[in-house]
């Protein structure tokens, strides 16, 4: 075989080595997310705050469990980072389908599906503590100023006694001491230390964004009273714009108590047993504790629970000839990457018959085939029905070692009237199936009805009522807005004015047109467009009488529609304020002088890197004056200098109650008249270059607590002031050091295949680089022998 032969073999086996390595390394790095996320650290899905801890427990020195303990001293929380499945479906019927079966659903469903609630078991190692509180925040079914709807269920031990209420979203501005006073309906719970409760949610005799909520021990259920203006069947963890925890859990122990230990043993359904880790020793002995208790040290929770599907709208018909288009979350309590694959079946008939696709997991999915996003949902023959339908399924894969795929089908989410359940009789292929229409309605007004017959638009028995409900409702809030720059009035919910027979209320677009005071019908109105159901607010940024009108399209574009001049039209912004049967809405607000949100914590500052200040949320009229002061707030040798969440929530009282003026150091503005090599002896102030004219920043100089003062002139009310802070933490910077972390040693097989990789890649470029020499060995070494010629030159 002559060399370029043989170099060229080489070429080819190197190279073929080098793709199989990078193949087997790079399936390598995707493989350890299988095995590493089927357990995972506590500490991953809890996060403690100041005052809380996440460990695990044993509740006795004996072999029983060890469970995910939140640790609390007085004040302390531990957070959920994770979002919170409230409701889904799983299987109900299995089989049903292929068996042959029509039975059994109340909507006649085949498979009609099981719904499935939020569940949470926990107990408290012991009952000294005066108040525990479990905290829910998730996106609003009705939008308010907060932005976020908040629910508590609050633990009160009195006289040993276990008893527990609720404080849900519509009454949160009361202290919980204010809301207790004013009488919280407490309910008993007969139970002692360590006794388990499971914490339930459904939707019996709930009405839309409302869950009962249950607490049951043993055989015994007590309910407990409702969560209220929950927007959706999730919660969902967010941690910009308005942040929302889903869960978390704070205490309220009391003078001299021990810190309050919480078992969480279950959450939807995944167990929270910690096992993997020892029990803390000294002596080769367990440590008990004064209570009981024993640490146990290390460990880890075993991911047993599949993922779930949630949605939070209920499933309508789909379009023939649209683009699929549907939004949903897949939740897992340990794994927070969950692989999600659609597929789907259009009906199809074989000599008249339908034929039933093949349910079966084990089939591959041989009927079925991937829908994506730029799908369109197209007939799969000519037959010009009323109605083709789908069959959609999806394909749940979490990180737990050797799980099974879950299946879940779309039907078990579909609204009543939205699923037929297709077969032929005498036939075993009976089997589930969502209508796809070849038209869509859009949505309608609930108080007028487009009579075809006459040809105009004819108000329904309770127009009046519900119209009138919802101006009684608009006219209660507008008296609690204050009209000004930054201030909305968030309006009622307009579920009983606007709704859609062909999709949820929850996936409509709201479109609102309005006359500010003072315009008339020339004018052009204002308008807030494509607004989610819970997104409803308007700008009232002067003092006097709106009105508006609403109307509404599905997330499809579909139009409502009206007659106009016995012409059935579609309802847009042209023709809004033209027809007279749509309900127009009317309200009227004051101005009530300059008011400054409340700033809370703000983002972490550092001596020397420029801070950009959060602007202030001031409502009030545009001719209000506004002068802004920075301050430091030096703490040096203070004996009673108030940590940074008690200088954010005391600020007001700090700042002009007297109690701190000595130390509060204004911080000049800058003056550019000044030379730079004088800064140091005559006006140091400038180093922070502090200029509110020019921008709100400022470079600190000192660690610290630095406080900002606006201080807003309002000449519409005899120059009456108004104040607000904020309060940042300033801190010295520091060289960041990246925590170390495991990957090496969970990668060490990939990282050797990579290596083995770059190693071929050089052997390549030099057999490509190298031109090898047509000489043979013993040539080459009888010319080292010879010598080199001398030149006759």
């Amino acid at each position: 075989m002559s060399k370029v032969r043989l170099r060229f073999v080489s070429i080819i086996a190197c190279a073929a080595m080098l793709v199989l390595s990078l193949i087997l390394g790079a399936l390598s790095l995707w493989a350890p997310h299988s095995a590493m996320a089927a357990t995972v650290s506590p500490t991953s899905i809890f996060w403690a705050r100041t005052g809380g801890e996440v460990k695990a427990y044993k509740p006795t020195s004996s072999s029983e469990k060890a469970y995910l303990t939140l640790e609390l001293t007085d004040g302390g929380s531990v957070e959920y980072h994770r979002d919170l499945a409230l409701k889904w479906y799983s299987a109900a019927n299995e089989g049903a389908a292929a068996a042959g079966e029509k039975p059994a659903g109340d909507d006649g469903r085949v498979n009609p599906g099981k719904a499935e609630y939020l569940g949470i078991t926990f107990s408290f190692a012991s009952l000294g503590f005066e108040r525990c509180v479990m905290t829910f925040e998730s996106a609003e079914e009705n939008i308010s100023k907060e932005g976020k709807s908040v629910n508590k269920l609050v633990f009160l031990v009195k006289e040993n006694a276990l008893s527990v209420y609720i404080q849900d979203a519509g009454h949160q501005k009361p202290t919980l001491d204010e809301f207790e006073t004013s009488g919280a309906s407490e309910k008993s719970l007969s139970v002692g230390a360590n006794a388990d409760l499971t914490l339930k949610l459904d939707e019996q005799d709930c009405t839309a964004g409302e869950f009962r909520v249950t607490i049951a021990s043993g055989s015994t259920v007590t309910e407990i009273g409702k969560f209220t203006n929950i927007g959706g069947y999730f919660l969902d963890y967010r941690t910009s714009g308005t942040a929302n925890m889903p869960f978390a859990v704070s205490a309220e122990l009391g003078e001299d108590a021990q810190p309050l230990k919480v078992y969480l043993k279950e959450l939807n359904r995944q167990t929270l047993e910690i096992t993997g880790g020892e029990d803390e020793k000294k002596d080769d002995a367990p440590v008990v504790n004064d209570d009981g208790t024993v640490l146990y040290v290390g460990g880890s929770i075993t991911d047993n629970a599949p993922a779930v599907l949630v949605f939070n709208e209920k499933v309508y018909a789909f379009t023939l000839g649209q683009r699929f288009s549907l939004s949903y979350e897949a939740i897992d309590v340990c794994d927070d990457l969950v692989t999600v694959t659609r597929k789907y079946y259009m009906l199809k008939k074989e000599d008249g018959k339908y034929k039933a696709p093949n349910e079966s997991p084990e089939a591959a999915d041989e009927d079925y085939s991937t829908l994506l996003t730029s799908d369109y949902l197209m007939p799969p023959d000519d037959s010009g029905d009323e109605h083709e339908f789908i069959s959609l399924r999806f394909i749940l894969e979490d990180g737990r070692d050797n799980a099974s795929k879950e299946y879940v089908y779309l039907t078990w989410y579909a609204a009543d009237g939205a699923v037929e359940a297709k077969g032929d009789e005498g036939e075993s292929n009976w089997f589930d199936y969502v209508k796809v229409d070849r038209e869509k309605e859009g949505p309608r007004y609930t108080v007028l009805e487009a009579k075809e017959a006459d040809e105009k638009n004819d108000p329904t028995v309770n127009y009046t009522t519900i119209c009138d409900q919802y101006q009684e409702e608009l006219t209660a809030i507008a008296a609690e807005a204050n009209a000004g720059s930054g201030s909305y009035i968030y309006l009622p919910s307009l579920r009983n004015l606007i709704t859609s027979d062909y999709a949820d209320y929850r996936n409509l677009r709201f479109h609102i047109y309005y006359y500010k005071p003072g315009q008339d019908e020339s004018a052009t109105p204002d308008q807030e467009t494509s607004l989610r159901y819970n997104g409803l607010r308007l700008e009232i940024d002067k003092p006097g009488l709106y009105r508006f009108r609403v109307y509404a399209t599905d997330a499809a574009g579909n139009a409502m529609k009206l007659y106009v001049d016995g012409k059935l039209t579609d309802v847009t912004s042209s023709n809004l304020f033209e027809i007279d049967d749509i309900p127009e809405f009317t309200f009227y607000v004051n101005y009530k002088g300059v008011d400054i949100d409340e700033a809370g914590q703000q983002s972490i500052g550092y001596r020397g890197s420029t801070y950009n200040i959060s602007s202030f949320t001031i409502h009030a009229l545009d001719d209000c004056e506004r002068e802004y002061t920075l301050y430091r707030f030096d703490t040096k040798d203070l004996t009673d200098a108030p940590t940074y969440a008690d200088l954010v929530e005391n600020v007001k009282d700090y700042m002009e109650g007297g109690k701190y003026d000595d130390r509060l150091i204004s911080i000049k503005e800058y003056n550019a008249d000044i030379d730079e090599a004088d800064w140091e002896a005559s006006y140091p102030d400038n180093y922070y270059d502090w200029n509110p004219d020019s921008s709100l920043s400022f470079v600190p100089q000192e660690s610290g607590f630095y406080v900002v003062k606006v201080l807003v002139i309002d000449p519409n009310r005899a120059n009456e002031e108004t104040t607000g802070y904020q309060v940042i933490d300033v801190r010295n910077p520091i060289d960041y050091i990246e925590k170390p972390t495991d990957w090496f040693r969970n990668n060490t097989t990939s990282v050797i295949l990579f290596s083995i990789s770059a190693v071929l890649a050089v052997i390549i470029v030099i057999l490509f680089v190298v031109k090898p020499s047509d000489k043979t060995v013993e040539e080459v070494d009888l010319d080292k022998l010879k010598g080199r010629k001398r030149s006759n030159k």
